[in-house]
């Protein structure tokens, strides 16, 4: 290997090469960059003039071109730009060949060989095989200017979308004019439970596809699901659960939901329906809530309404106290005047509700669009809303429920949080990606620090509205699905890394060509795994969503051996210390929040790091987690989580 020797000397051409500048990691302009993430990666050069490069997959669909500069004497460079796609790339990437000519009066004895990307006007090298940013590939003529065979510095992204899978309903719970194989199920709400299934509420229909003239929505339909009756399958029927509604056409749709720290789930809220499927159709706010009981797989509907009123799209957030937050929605469909902007909270040991901002005392800026819930997130002392204004508000629930604002708080360029999704990252910011009338907005990812009261954007190259974001163990945030947009393929997954400001894009599904936007969902499983479901697209509109769902697997799954937990659940009081039993490269532990997503927003979704060292690590106070259900993972140096281990967090 050999350095670069800048500034470098320009020549005239030399035979059909034609002459480029070298590369410069110290341009102010940023248009060279080294690659550290296996985006293009030289396998192979077996002798002059052969040799091959795999690319990135999702780089190459999105634009990108592999190139390759060449120097005989370490001074004058030329490029390299007629490539030929081959076969022979490992999974996720593109193979390309190419052939180095030596030009009459070169020495071929020393041929130094940088492979590169072009792309979107800039320069990206390969030093993947070598330690140091300055070193590049030398071919000499003394070994026949081989460079060997390399399939192992680099993994395959085996990142991987599973088969989907279509829900019915051919129980005798709701008979009616059930069609043959039963009604169509359409997933809208998911929560994990302790024991690894999932909480999941939609609608049952009569009609696949064909949602028009008068409706085909018959009844709201909630069933737990097990994510390992999907391996293998087509098609799954499920068992619906009673509701327990107060009057038949009341449904959990649009409630709010979280896991509460006993291991029940609160939903606050839902629709009542009028005339449903006719042209005068009236959807209600509901004003009371029930609770599921998961070993008893059954619904309890609470004798005290909900000191707000009607509520339809109120969000749900676990609070340190073990309480919980239940924040706007509407009072009905479907006008922003309608809004309900008041607050409450719920106690779960007295199964009661109290108020703690009223309409009059609230803010518009908590507001939501007529298709979000707003964005609540708990801080270690007080709560952010985020509203369809894209300005985040302050609320501290012990001192009045006062909202306050900070000088920054609006989302970067003055964009709004319309139809976006938003997560509470690894790094503490609140992520907002997507959405917003400003189409530019719609294909950033922007980060606000409540600490620092500031902004910062990333570019994701794929307009999204209605997409869906899943912190993964890993540190990092995949985002999935989505609708509208001119940029890119909304049926490509991309993994956010916040605390590099990296966008990874993965292959899209090739399955099908619809999209997965409005209502639908995805949910961080036990397993590391993914669950993805519902959503409208241009043959399924809202009230006729995708009756499927399926399991997306990260990529970081194949990227080594998996560490693993011996213990099967765990008990942790907060701000203790406990000793876990791991095999394997365990760097790190975290803990994750069971999820709870609906709308394009995880109600309860969490990434808590832990004081690791390898055997021992340090529980998180109430103010960091609050009190309940987390999965623990352990994570490898190469990213690889363990399966979590149920845990449960109490004061």
């Amino acid at each position: 290997m050999s350095r670069w020797l800048l500034p470098l000397v320009l020549a005239g051409c030399v035979a059909d090469l034609e002459q480029a500048p070298g590369p410069d990691f110290g341009k102010a302009d940023g248009t060279d960059s080294p690659d550290h993430e296996c985006r293009i990666i030289l396998r192979q050069l077996d002798g002059l003039p052969n040799g091959r490069i795999d690319v990135d997959g999702a780089l190459v669909a999105d634009g990108a071109r592999p190139a390759v500069l060449v120097s005989f004497d370490e001074k004058t460079f030329f490029a390299i730009d007629h490539m030929t796609e081959t076969a022979g790339g490992v999974t996720g990437y593109q193979r390309f060949a190419f052939a180095i000519d030596v030009p009459s009066g070169q020495s071929d004895a020393r041929v130094q060989v940088i492979p590169f990307l072009k792309h979107h006007g800039n320069r990206l090298f390969d030093h993947n095989r070598h330690p140091g940013d300055n070193e590049n590939y030398v071919a000499e003529k003394a070994t026949g200017h081989k460079i060997p065979l390399d399939e192992q510095t680099c993994p395959a992204k085996l990142d991987r979308w599973h088969p989907l899978v279509e829900l019915r309903d051919d129980s005798a719970m709701f008979p009616g004019s059930k069609p043959q194989g039963g009604w169509w199920v359409t997933p809208i709400h998911a929560t994990l439970l302790a024991d690894g299934k999932v909480l999941v509420t939609g609608w049952g229909r009569r009609d696949r596809d064909d949602c028009g003239a008068g409706g085909s929505r018959k009844n709201g339909v909630t069933f737990v699901l097990d994510p390992a009756d999907l391996d293998g399958k087509g098609s799954l029927n499920v068992q619906p659960i009673d509701e327990q509604p107060l009057q038949s056409s009341d449904v959990l749709y649009c409630a709010g939901h979280a896991p509460l720290p006993d291991g029940r789930v609160l939903y606050a809220g839902g629709s009542h329906y009028e005339g449903l499927g006719t042209p005068t159709q009236l959807e209600l706010g509901l004003d009371y809530a029930r609770v599921f009981d998961p070993a008893a797989r059954r619904f309890q509907r609470l004798a005290q309404p909900l000191t707000g009123g009607r509520r339809w799209y109120p969000t749900t957030t676990r609070l340190g106290d073990g309480r919980v937050l239940v924040t706007g929605g509407f009072t009905q469909c479907c006008d922003t005047k309608l809004a309900n902007l008041s607050i409450e909270v719920f106690d779960p040991a007295a199964n009661a509700f109290s108020m703690l901002v009223t309409q009059a005392q609230s803010a518009p800026e908590i507001g939501s669009s007529i298709k979000d819930f707003p964005r609540v997130f708990a801080l270690s002392t007080s709560v952010a809303i985020l509203g369809a204004a894209g300005r985040v508000m302050r609320l501290d629930p012990e001192v009045g429920g006062r909202l306050t604002s900070t000088q920054n708080a609006q989302r970067a360029g003055g964009a709004t949080a319309e139809d976006a999704t938003v997560a509470m990252v690894s790094t503490g910011e609140i992520m907002v990606v997507g959405g917003s009338p400003d189409g530019r907005a719609a294909q950033r990812a922007d980060l606000y620090d409540p600490e620092a009261d500031r902004w910062r954007s990333i570019d994701t190259g794929i307009s999204r509205y209605n997409a869906a974001s899943v912190l993964l163990p890993d540190g990092t945030a995949l985002v999935v699905n989505g609708d509208g947009g001119n940029d890119g393929d909304r049926r490509r997954a991309q993994v956010i890394d916040p605390r590099t400001g990296s966008v990874t894009t993965m292959l899209p599904w090739t399955d099908d060509n619809g999209l997965r936007g409005y209502h639908s969902f995805a949910l961080l499983l036990k397993d590391g795994r993914v669950l993805v479901g519902g959503g409208t697209n241009s043959e399924h509109g809202i009230g006729c969503e995708r009756p499927d769902l399926r399991i997306y697997e990260p990529g970081y799954l194949q990227n080594g051996e998996r560490p693993a937990i011996a213990q099967g659940e765990l008990t942790l009081v907060a701000g203790g210390t406990a000793s876990v039993d791991v095999t394997g490269d365990a760097q790190t532990a975290v803990l994750m929040a069971v999820g709870s997503f609906t709308h394009g927003f995880d109600q309860n979704q969490r990434y808590v790091p832990l004081a690791f060292d390898g055997h021992t690590l340090r529980a998180p106070s109430t103010a960091q987690a609050p009190p309940g259900d987390y999965m623990l993972f352990v994570v490898s140096a190469a990213g690889v989580p363990s399966v979590g281990v149920h845990v449960s967090l109490v004061p």
